[in-house]
């Protein structure tokens, strides 16, 4: 239990505290302990966290491990009632656009708190006869996603330059790119890029002539 440092008596090592034991390999068996001062130090260090999470959890030391599994279950129920949420979001902008008889051709929506499914249900639910879907989420002035869905032609010649123009990478196919920016502060750009885009198509030009 040396460890490599020697002793001319064991009583030089003061106490040994044994922390616990862990599989090593061919088939040996690895001790983990500390002695002497770091001992000290050791309980010095426990002793700090249990009373910093009493303060945290407002419990005492015996109840620490089931408030920790309970605040868990608690972390876990809310992220599934956020994801259930978010789909239901999701699907009624994706009903207000298309019930709307003056909508835009393009529609334009950011959730900062959002995922890449709530993007994909929106644009899949307006589906890419409706109109163009730019959905953004994350940091509306630094990083986050996106999702570019709409007529295949348009959105392949347009993808890579909204990618490029938020600073990010993207890839896709059939209708839809998507992909991770760092400057979704500059959004608006992106849709006027866009907007120009849609328009000369309409005209019956060609989007790659767009930039």
């Amino acid at each position: 239990m040396c460890c490599g440092t020697h002793v001319y008596n064991l009583s030089q090592l003061q106490m040994i505290k044994i922390l616990g034991v862990e599989k090593g390999k061919k088939n040996k068996t690895n001790v983990m302990y500390v002695t002497g001062n770091r001992v000290l130090n050791y309980l010095g260090k426990c002793y700090n966290t249990e009373r910093a999470l009493c303060t945290a959890l407002k419990c005492s030391p015996e109840e620490h491990v089931d408030m920790a599994n309970k605040l868990q279950k608690s972390v876990r129920e809310a992220q599934k009632s956020k994801t259930v949420l978010l789909r239901e979001v999701a699907k009624y902008e994706a009903e207000k656009y298309k019930n709307n008889p003056n909508r835009e051709n393009i529609l334009s929506i950011h959730r900062k708190d959002g995922d890449n499914e709530y993007m994909n249900i929106i644009a899949n639910d307006v589906g890419q006869e409706n109109g163009v879907v730019f959905a953004t989420v994350g940091n509306e002035k630094g990083a986050g996603l996106f999702v570019l869905s709409g007529p295949a032609d348009l959105i392949a010649e347009v993808g890579p330059k909204v990618a490029e123009l938020l600073d990010g990478k993207g890839a896709g196919k059939n209708g839809k790119f998507q992909g991770k920016v760092n400057k979704l502060n500059k959004k608006k750009d992106a849709e006027a890029l866009l907007k120009a885009a849609i328009a000369k198509t309409n005209a019956g030009g060609d989007s790659s002539e767009v930039s």
